[in-house]
C-alpha cells in the first residue's frame, strides 16, 4: 500500500468560492506560468 504525499489540481482563476474553500482547508494556491486562467493548488499530507 502506498500513502499519498501531496494533493494537488488546477482549479479556473474565477472560480474565488473554490479558491477560498481550499485556502481554507490548507491549500497553497498559484499561478501556473503557462495557462494564466488556472491556479495550481496543493497541500502536503503530513505522514
Amino acid at each position: 500500500m502506498m500513502d499519498v504525499g501531496e494533493i494537488w489540481g488546477e482549479v479556473r482563476s474565477e472560480n474565488a468560492p473554490m479558491l477560498r474553500h481550499l485556502r481554507r482547508r490548507g491549500f497553497q494556491i498559484h499561478r501556473g506560468p503557462e495557462e494564466p486562467g488556472v491556479m495550481r493548488v496543493s497541500r502536503l499530507i503530513s505522514r
